[in-house]
């Protein structure tokens, strides 16, 4: 199990990222939030991959977006990428 907070050695594909976004998501539909179910299920794609906690809930913030506004938001990126 990789630990949150130290990722500087974590490699990430963009298909486990979808992967574990579908899993975030599916748990949100499904379960009574007052449980922690979901934050619990969070928590452990976090661990389990060792990625970055605000990163994480960042990403999902931006797949949440419509195709304009997430294009708009990622352009401002790209300069830190030059």
């Amino acid at each position: 199990m990789a630990k949150t907070g130290d990722n500087s050695k974590v490699s990430v594909t963009y298909n486990e990222l979808t992967d574990a976004l579908t899993e975030i998501a599916n748990t949100k539909t499904e379960v009574n939030e007052a449980n922690g179910t979901h934050r619990s299920n969070i928590k452990k794609i976090l661990d389990d991959h060792g990625w970055n906690k605000k990163a994480l809930a960042q990403i999902r913030a931006i797949e949440d977006m419509s195709q304009t506004q997430r294009m708009d938001f990622l352009r401002t990126f790209n300069a830190m990428y030059e």
